[in-house]
């Protein structure tokens, strides 16, 4: 595998935002979610609190249960670093411009260890490292996107159906040789640069089995999940985009 395939560099990343997920098997007291909030809001600008409102259906009662759940959202001054706090989750993102993993891992890190004095070890059962990304792209002289030129994986399209308006497709894949699932996502959507089409790459990579206690361990992991990630990502893109991405 190339270097680039591995830890590709772009000086223009179409990262719109970067997630990394905890999610805990057995859920947070609340009290710990307020000493959580408590020790976390000292790297933060801005502290949002609310409730989180789940709706489950039981079909055969016929009867809706409604629930709320508390939040935390922590932001930075500019909104682009965000941390939510919940009782089953801990979720970091990054919204544009993206600044690299090295930033971001970093900031999780620290999170986390300040999570762990109050929590002690994770018992986590999923990890979750996604990336969304946009990519924006010229219009051809009859007025159409050729999505085709840019994305390497593509949906099979009778050559009697010419062109369509919007995709949309999914797909998840058991990583071999890992306990890595990946799921990959893409459609069109609304263009936000004159004379563009745009569309959604999203880059999903979930670990829910063998997930270690140790905090280090839990990074080291992360790692992985990135290569992993980075992986497909290059796999479901063309030179054509990647030329893009280097302006």
């Amino acid at each position: 595998m190339n270097e680039r395939a591995s830890d590709p560099q772009y000086t223009a990343p179409p990262i719109i935002e970067a997630v990394i997920e905890f999610r805990f098997a057995n859920g947070l007291p609340d009290a710990d979610l307020s000493k959580i909030g408590k020790r976390l809001k000292r790297s933060y600008a801005n502290q949002l609190d609310g409730q989180n409102v789940e709706f489950q259906f039981n079909i055969e009662a016929q009867h809706a249960d409604f629930s709320t759940k508390p939040t935390i959202r922590l932001s930075s001054e500019d909104q682009a670093d965000i941390a939510v706090i919940q009782q089953q989750t801990l979720t970091w993102s990054r919204l544009a411009p993206y600044l690299g993993w090295d930033s971001f891992i970093e900031r999780v890190r620290s999170d986390a260890e300040e999570v762990h004095k109050i929590v002690g070890p994770f018992r986590l059962d999923r990890i979750g490292v996604r990336y969304i990304n946009r990519i924006d792209v010229p219009l051809n002289k009859d007025g159409g996107a050729p999505y085709g030129e840019y994305l390497a994986i593509n949906i099979d399209i009778p050559e009697s159906i010419q062109s369509v308006k919007n995709y949309a497709w999914r797909f998840e894949y058991q990583v071999p040789d890992s306990d890595l699932l990946a799921i990959l996502q893409s459609a069109i959507v609304s263009p936000e640069v004159p004379n563009t089409g745009a569309f959604i790459l999203d880059v999903d990579v979930v670990a829910s089995q063998n997930i270690p206690l140790r905090i280090d361990e839990i990074f080291i992991k992360l790692e992985e999940m990135r290569r992993a990630k980075n992986r497909f990502f290059e796999m479901s893109i063309r030179d054509e985009a990647r030329r893009m991405f280097d302006k």
